[in-house]
């Protein structure tokens, strides 16, 4: 039986092959079914391959976070189509088992195998394995349904990122004798008939096909075998872990920033030409200051020389606030007496961010507070203000009073020893600056990124201080849109009726809910822990372009 791309392997450059431990099969499965939980899942899945119902949301996930690095820009719309190992989405070519599902390579490395496809896409392979780090995809192409000459899903090669695909168009038309618009094929409509063209060509061009049917055919159908041998010359069983070095010292930040100066420049100019929150227009739009600033103001590295004030913070605390903290990765974090305890919280892969260095940052913090008197940052001279800014361009919109923002003193407790206020930088060398937002009794902790764009916020929800079914601090869940459809579920949970006449009654319902003691309530709506939040903006955030 013909199948697609009939090639053996091309020979690989040891460089380039991939490193994997050869773990067992149930702690791979642990893993699949901890970044579900984390990512796509509501957090109770015990067994990812048989409880997970979110699997469409969960691969095209780590698909987007993997792409520019893992897949060398492939295109497909990723969607999920089976993992099941008796699928018949695919036509086999020969009796060589399934790679779908949960299976194990000869050099013992497991891997999680499945269908990927859209609307008028045919469907394909693809792999996720555990590097000893993250997970990891592959899309192999020896056998496999794909077109490696533009290299997308076949009904797909409309959206190629390959170079001068006209003069590939061109000399697949030259080979084949006759143009794409000229391919007719007996079982396809004329609806579907010019996403499938493309991929009837490429068959033809190929041999992998003799006849415009027989080459539809060959779209749908692969080769275990040869898949097989493609996955197994790609990823080697090794203890290392194929992933960048880490900055572990501000001079190790700065050698690698000295590097990459003059390409963050172009991020900046980039997102200054073509981001429609950050335009030319006259008014300068508030959530992504210094956007209106004329080339007349540049000097040097295109930013200008700004005035130095002297903070109104005692000087044991401006140390703290205005040095950089170089952070460790963080520990898996084993204490459970704090609010937002389940791991489940966790929401990673939601930032990809340009890397720069720590100064550059500060200056970019200081645009955001003020594009006009172009101050040192301050928080003490309007922190409402500040502070209702960052909030209202977060993803996560959590309901707070604006009395208060700290990023020296804390109103959390926590036992984890290292605060992430103030200025830090990840282990991965992006920076960001944590504060303390929220009403007099209450607050919540927010670290602010730089985008490339404009400042954003990140709100880690594991081991933060606020209700997280509700979005809100505790105390004002009564203001909050879905108070009565989580008095439902309080009351179902906990088998009580709810009186919401205290202001307190749903924080307390939230915690008994989550399985805590509430016998000390007031204490525990303040019980956070900073090594669970790194943890947070650890999974979350990643560096634009490369792999973490």
């Amino acid at each position: 039986m013909r199948f697609c791309n009939n090639f053996k392997v091309k020979g690989i450059d040891p460089a380039d092959k991939r490193k994997a431990p050869a773990i067992s099969v149930n702690e791979f499965k642990k893993y699949l079914t901890d970044y579900y939980n984390m990512n796509a899942g509501i957090g109770e899945s015990e067994d990812y391959i048989t409880d997970a119902l979110e699997k469409e949301e969960f691969i095209k996930q780590i698909f987007k976070r993997r792409a520019t690095e893992d897949c060398k820009g492939f295109y497909s719309e990723m969607n999920f189509i089976s993992d099941d190992p008796i699928s018949e989405v695919i036509k086999p070519a020969d009796g060589t088992p399934s790679l779908l599902g949960i299976n194990v390579l000869s050099n013992k490395v497991p891997i999680y195998g499945f269908f990927l496809g859209g609307e008028l896409e045919k469907p394909f392979f693809a792999i996720m394995y555990w590097n000893g780090r993250d997970l990891r995809v592959l899309i192999p192409e020896s056998g496999n349904t794909i077109n490696s000459d533009f290299y997308t899903a076949f009904g797909s090669e409309a959206y190629t990122a390959a170079e001068n695909p006209g003069k590939m168009v061109d000399e697949c038309e030259r080979l084949i004798g006759k143009r794409l618009e000229d391919i007719k094929c007996s079982k396809i409509s004329e609806e579907e008939l010019e996403f499938i063209q493309p991929g009837v060509a490429y068959c033809l061009k190929n041999g992998y096909a003799s006849t415009e049917d027989e080459a539809v055919e060959v779209t749908n159908t692969l080769s275990w075998s040869f898949i097989k041998e493609d996955i197994e010359s790609m990823i080697e069983e090794s203890d290392e872990m194929d992933e960048p070095e880490e900055i572990s010292s501000v001079a190790d930040l700065d050698d690698e920033a000295d590097s990459d100066f003059d390409e963050e420049e172009d991020y900046d100019s980039d997102y200054e030409a073509d981001d429609e929150e950050c335009d030319d227009d006259d008014e300068t739009d508030e959530t992504c200051p210094g956007s209106s600033k004329t080339k007349e103001d540049d000097k040097d590295d295109g930013y200008e020389v700004l005035e130095s004030i002297t903070l109104t913070l005692p000087p044991s605390e401006e140390d703290d606030v205005l040095e950089f903290k170089i952070l460790n990765e963080p520990e898996i974090t084993t204490d459970s007496d704090f609010c937002n305890k389940k791991r489940s919280m966790i929401r990673f892969g939601k930032l990809t961010l340009p890397k720069m260095e720590p100064e550059k940052f500060r200056i970019k913090l200081n645009e955001f507070y003020d594009t006009t008197e172009r101050a040192i940052f301050d928080y003490t001279m309007n922190p409402i203000k500040l502070a209702q800014n960052i909030m209202s361009t977060s993803d996560v919109i959590i309901d707070v009073d604006f009395a208060t923002i700290k990023e020296c003193e804390s109103k959390i407790t926590s036992i984890s020893d290292v605060s992430l206020l103030g200025f830090n930088v990840l282990a991965n060398g992006i920076p960001f600056f944590g504060i303390e937002v929220g009403e007099n009794d209450q607050s919540l902790f927010v670290a602010l990124f730089w985008n490339g764009a404009c400042i954003v916020p990140y709100i880690p929800s594991y081991g933060n201080t606020f209700n997280a079914d509700l979005r809100t601090v505790f105390g004002k869940e009564s203001e909050s849109i879905d108070k009565f459809k989580y008095i439902r579920e309080y009351e179902k949970i906990c088998k009580e009726k709810i009186s919401t006449e205290n202001d307190s009654t749903l924080s307390e319902f939230y915690f008994k809910s989550k399985g805590y003691s509430t016998e000390h309530l007031e204490t525990l709506k303040h019980k956070g822990s900073w090594n669970a939040m790194l943890e947070d903006l650890n999974f979350a955030v990643h560096i634009e372009g490369k792999s973490e």
